[in-house]
């Protein structure tokens, strides 16, 4: 048998109590007539980084007791994320027993759609994309213990963030709001770290990930590789893709245990903290909707105008003349900036340079481009 044809890399530290649920979603996965895949299709790389529970006994047990993919784990001291999704990928590029031609990125916490393993090699091998960003979102029984959030990011952002489950729960299809998926379709979604997939070809060509801090002692470790990855991706002539076919289901775990930052829009752009993510109960729900009735929701509404639209810009100035509905008399001013920052910084090197550079966009045009942004209908 040859090499699978998918790597799936997918950085931890003390998931104990949610990586099973992960690789039992693996365990489920199936090809579009929904028959098992072979079990050479695709393998599974965990790096263990400073784990202090019982992940790693936990890990190897699943490993013994189910050979439908081959799942090799390797282990770290330290907790850096970033490093450990550099060494997952390091790990499978510098070994010809384990090399693959495309890479996947995901969290320990992630349930995959039954369907997302055949979508990734669909896009990949048949339709030839290098770079395949997925839809995911917190479950519909999350948006269900917090109607107060629910109707505040109705009236204030849109369902850009809602899944399709959650929006036929609300029987919203039809009405009109600034934000809806539509943004992730026009633009191409950012590459979000939690499920992503990548050619191993175009990740070599831009160097892979990197390591970023936000001080200058290098402590705090900032955050969105995935992003600042696909930033250099996108400067390439790579062939990209933004896909709601096979959705993955995200935590909602960070958004209930840092409910301020989650509802000031700041909860990956800060940098990675020692904050423990693991541990919440009904008190976090009710914390969370009720500080939803009086959070300022501007900073939400940035963080979707940062980095779904106008970091997307950067990397394709294209994609202006694309969606004109966007930037109304703002069109010209921006793609002359951006077209003038490209003369003077020419190369990405971490990705981290387009988007500190939308952020001074966004800060500079958010108010002229919200007031003149038109609502999206639902579909």
């Amino acid at each position: 048998m040859g090499n699978p044809r998918l790597s799936i890399i997918i950085p931890i530290h003390n998931e104990e109590k949610y990586v099973l649920h992960t690789l039992d979603s693996l365990m489920e996965q199936r090809d579009f007539n929904n028959q098992k895949f072979a079990n050479n299709i695709f393998q599974v790389i965990i790096v263990a980084n400073g784990c202090t529970d019982r992940s790693i006994e936990l890990i190897e047990n699943f490993s013994e007791n189910n050979s439908y993919f081959g799942i090799s784990l390797i282990t770290k001291q330290d907790k850096s994320v970033v490093a450990a999704r550099i060494a997952g990928y390091n790990f499978v590029i510098s070994n010809e027993k384990y090399k693959t031609d495309i890479l996947a990125s995901a969290d320990g916490d992630v349930l995959f759609h039954r369907n997302w393993v055949a979508n990734v090699i669909k896009k990949f091998d048949q339709e030839g994309f290098d770079l395949m960003s997925n839809a995911g979102c917190f479950p519909l029984s999350f948006w269900q213990k917090v109607p107060n959030l629910v109707e505040k990011y109705l009236d204030e952002v849109g369902t850009i963030f809602f899944d399709k489950e959650t929006i036929d729960w609300l029987d919203i299809r039809g009405n009109k709001y600034l934000f809806t998926e539509k943004v992730f379709f026009d633009f191409i979604r950012l590459a979000t770290d939690q499920c992503f997939a990548v050619s191993c070809k175009a990740y070599i060509a831009v160097g892979g990930y990197t390591l970023d801090y936000l001080d200058a002692e290098k402590r705090i470790e900032l955050a969105d590789e995935g992003g600042r990855l696909s930033a250099k991706i996108e400067r390439t002539e790579a062939k990209i893709i933004y896909s709601n076919e096979a959705p993955y289901t995200a935590s909602p775990r960070r958004a209930l245990n840092d409910v301020e930052r989650f509802l000031g829009g700041n909860m990956y752009n800060q940098g990675f903290t020692q904050r423990n993510y693991r541990i919440y109960n009904s008190d976090n729900y009710a914390k969370l909707n009720e500080m939803a009735l009086y959070i300022d929701y501007t900073g939400i509404r940035k963080y979707i105008l940062k980095n779904y639209i106008i970091l997307k810009c950067i990397t394709r100035p294209a994609l202006i003349g694309r969606n004109p509905a966007y930037f109304g008399n703002c069109s010209a001013e921006i793609e002359n900036e951006i077209n003038n920052w490209w003369q003077k910084v020419v190369l990405l090197k971490s990705g981290r340079e387009a988007i500190d550079f939308a952020q001074v966009l966004t800060d500079k045009y958010y108010d002229r481009l919200i007031a003149l942004m038109p609502k999206q209908v639902v579909l």
